[in-house]
C-alpha cells in the first residue's frame, strides 16, 4: 500500500514537472523577442559597470504570458459566482452599480501637499513677466464621497481629503482652482454615464462636458471667451455614436470581462472639419505626425473601431492615442485665438481634443512620465503660453505629478 502512494505521489511530480517545464518552455518561445526587446532597452540607459534594472523586463514577461487571460477569466468567472464585491486580494471592489472602484484600508496622509502647491506657485512666478496666467484643474475621482453607492463596510478609496487640501494650498497661494467634483453627476450624466465601469477614465461625454465647464472657468476668472459662438460647447458640433460591447479598460482587463462585463463605448464625432497638425513624442522619444481635419488629425478611429480584441487595446486610445509624453497641436483656422500648455495626466486627452478647435497651439506634457527627452521648468521658460492648466487626477496626487520647479 506504501509503495502505491510513492508510486501516485511520484507519477503526480513526475507530470506535475513535465506541464511547468512545457508551459516555461512555450512561454521561452513566444516571449523570446519581446524579453530580447526589453533586455536592450534595459542595458541601454546604463552605464557598463552598472546593473540593469529588472522590474520592466518582469513587468514584460508577465504581460505577454501565455494563457494569461484564460487564467484571469477563470478566477473572475469564480469571483462572479461567489457574488463578491472585492477581486485581485482587495485592489478592487465593485459598487452597487457594478463599477470597479480603487480600494484602500487605509490612506496614508501626504505631508508635502503644501509643497506641490508651492512648486505651481513656483511656476506662476516663473512665467509672470510673460503675463501667462495659471490654473490648477481636480479631475473628478471615481468614488465621490456621499454620491458613489457602496456596499457598507467595503473600503473605498476615498480622496477627498487629499483633494481639498491641494486645493486649499493652492488657492492660499494664489493659484486660481477648478474642481471638477462639483460638477458630476449632473443634469445630463448619470455617476454611471460619467465613468466606465471597468476603467479608471471618465467617459466621452463626461471629457465633453469637463471642457464646457472649462470654458466657462477661463472666461469668469480671467475674462477669456474661446468660443464667442457658443458653437464648440454646444449640442450640434459633436454627433454621438456607440460602439457596442468593445470597451474593457483597465482595471477590467486586470479583472476579467465575467466580473465587471464589457461596454459599450459612445465617441463623440465633429460637425466640422477643421484644419490641424500634430506632433507626438513618446517616453522613448520617438516622434509621430499628423495633420488634416479634426478627426484625421486627433482621433485614432480605424485601429479602434477595427480592433476585435478587447484584451489588446481600450477604445479610450481613440482620442490623442490615450498618452503621449508631449503633444503640440496647431489649429490653422485659429492662428490669433489664445495658446495652452497642459501639464497633465490620461484624463485629459479628449478634454484637450475639444480644446483645440478654440485654440491656435495647445501643448501638452505627461507630468508623470520619467523620460529624459522633455525638461518642463525648461520647456515652460522657453516657450510662451496664454495660459498654463495643471490637471491631476486625484488618485495620482503626489511626487510624480508634480516634478517640476523644487525650489
Amino acid at each position: 500500500m506504501k509503495k502505491k502512494y510513492i508510486l501516485r505521489k511520484k507519477i503526480f511530480a513526475v507530470i506535475f514537472f513535465i506541464m511547468l517545464f512545457s508551459f516555461s518552455g512555450v512561454n521561452c518561445i513566444s516571449q523570446r523577442k519581446e524579453v530580447q526587446k526589453a533586455l536592450t532597452e534595459e542595458l541601454s540607459k546604463v552605464h557598463a559597470w552598472q546593473i540593469p534594472e529588472t522590474s520592466n523586463i518582469e513587468d514584460e514577461i508577465t504581460e505577454e504570458l501565455a494563457g494569461k487571460m484564460y487564467f484571469i477569466e477563470t478566477y473572475s468567472a469564480l469571483t462572479e459566482v461567489l457574488n463578491k464585491k472585492e477581486i485581485c486580494n482587495y485592489r478592487y471592489i465593485k459598487d452597487e452599480t457594478g463599477t470597479l472602484q480603487y480600494s484602500s484600508f487605509y490612506r496614508e496622509d501626504d505631508d508635502n501637499i503644501p509643497e506641490y502647491a508651492m512648486r505651481v506657485r513656483r511656476m506662476a512666478d516663473a512665467v509672470k513677466a510673460q503675463d501667462t496666467k495659471v490654473l490648477m484643474v481636480s479631475a473628478p475621482a471615481k468614488y465621490l464621497e456621499g454620491k458613489t453607492p457602496l456596499r457598507k463596510g467595503l473600503p473605498a478609496n476615498d480622496t477627498t481629503a487629499a483633494v481639498n487640501e491641494l486645493l486649499y494650498y493652492m488657492n492660499l497661494y494664489g493659484i486660481k482652482t477648478l474642481d471638477l467634483r462639483e460638477y458630476f453627476p449632473n443634469d445630463e450624466l448619470t455617476l454611471s454615464q460619467t465613468f466606465f465601469r471597468s476603467d479608471h477614465h471618465w467617459t466621452i461625454p463626461a471629457a465633453y462636458y469637463a471642457t464646457r465647464i472649462l470654458v466657462e472657468k477661463l472666461f469668469s476668472e480671467f475674462g477669456e471667451n474661446l468660443d464667442p459662438t457658443g458653437y464648440y460647447t454646444g449640442r450640434i458640433s459633436y454627433t454621438p455614436k456607440t460602439f457596442k460591447n468593445i470597451m474593457l479598460g483597465s482595471t477590467g482587463r486586470n479583472t476579467g470581462a465575467f466580473y465587471v462585463g464589457v461596454e459599450n463605448f459612445t465617441a463623440l464625432f465633429p460637425n466640422f472639419i477643421g484644419d490641424f497638425r500634430r506632433s507626438s513624442m513618446a517616453a522613448d522619444g520617438t516622434e509621430y505626425y499628423t495633420k488634416g481635419n479634426f478627426a484625421d488629425a486627433l482621433m485614432n478611429i480605424e485601429e479602434v473601431a477595427a480592433e476585435d480584441n478587447i484584451y489588446h487595446v481600450s477604445p479610450y486610445t481613440m482620442y490623442l492615442n490615450e498618452l503621449r509624453t508631449y503633444e503640440s497641436i496647431t489649429n490653422k483656422e485659429k492662428p490669433d485665438a489664445p495658446s495652452i500648455l497642459f501639464l497633465r495626466d490620461s484624463y485629459f486627452s479628449p478634454v484637450i481634443v475639444f480644446m483645440a478647435p478654440m485654440c491656435s497651439q495647445i501643448d501638452a506634457i505627461y507630468i508623470m512620465e520619467e523620460t529624459d527627452k522633455i525638461d518642463i521648468e525648461d520647456f515652460i521658460v522657453k516657450n510662451h503660453f496664454d495660459y498654463i492648466i495643471v490637471e491631476v487626477n486625484p488618485y495620482n496626487i503626489g511626487e510624480e505629478s508634480f516634478n517640476f520647479f523644487y525650489d
